[in-house]
């Protein structure tokens, strides 16, 4: 199972946590045999940050985030 979680920390910045969980019985057998993960996944968390940090600085170019005047 694959989770994520977001959490904000102050008005600018939000922690992101994915984990992945393996279960079952064959896990126990083939846990050995899988790749390590991290690579990928510090991967996907950098190419997200990257996309939440354009749109949000899109947005402040615009003038769409609350609180700031158009």
């Amino acid at each position: 199972m694959r989770t994520f979680v977001l959490t904000p920390r102050s008005t600018s910045s939000t922690d992101f946590v994915m984990e992945e969980r393996f279960s079952g019985a064959v896990v126990a057998f083939t846990k050995r045999m899988l790749p390590d993960f991290r690579p990928i996944f510090e991967a996907y968390a950098n190419d997200l940050k990257r996309e939440a940090e354009r749109i949000a600085y899109a947005h402040e170019a615009e003038g769409l985030i609350a609180g700031r005047d158009a």
